[in-house]
């Protein structure tokens, strides 16, 4: 039967992790055997653009953490790099 309503509050939640792909893929491989040759990439150069892109997306991600955990002293290193990186005294 289909649950139309959320689970209440007290309810123990199951962890849920979020990745790139689709489930199916994630389960294909240990129907079909992978080779390590297999999981080299074909085109480096869109690879690396790729790992770049989502290191990037990572980074604001962190640097929104950072703010959320501990505002006050996030702005303060924020503000000493922003006024330390002008000329030498």
């Amino acid at each position: 039967m289909l649950d139309l309503f959320p689970p209440s509050l007290s309810e123990p939640r199951m962890p849920v992790s979020v990745a790139r792909g689709s489930p199916a893929a994630a389960g294909a491989n240990r129907i079909f055997p992978v080779s390590a040759a297999e999981l080299c990439p074909s085109d480096l150069t869109a690879w690396r653009t790729l790992r770049h892109t989502l290191d990037y997306r990572g980074e604001g991600r962190r640097k929104q953490l950072r703010f959320r955990r501990d505002s006050q002293t996030y702005l303060t290193l924020l503000e000493e790099l922003l006024c330390g990186s002008g000329l030498p005294s």
